[in-house]
């Protein structure tokens, strides 16, 4: 699967708004941190799997204001 195919499939996963940052890593999984979210996503492409990486224990929702979030 090409960068591209695997990008078109990364866009259409439920849950994950605009990335603002996207890690393309050994044709086999992506990486993307939103602007309005605490996670980082994990995306297995062979296994179209999504996992969600916390990175911030003080937020507690799903998603927070572009303001309070910290830009990495």
């Amino acid at each position: 699967m090409n960068i591209l195919s695997s990008l078109i499939l990364f866009l259409k996963i439920a849950g994950i708004s605009a990335a603002s940052g996207l890690y393309y890593h050994g044709g086999q999984e992506l990486y993307a941190v939103a602007d309005n979210s605490p996670y980082l996503y994990h995306y297995g492409i062979g296994a179209q799997t999504l996992h969600k990486i916390l990175l911030d224990s003080t937020q507690s929702g799903e998603s927070i204001a572009k303001g309070r979030k910290d830009d990495l």
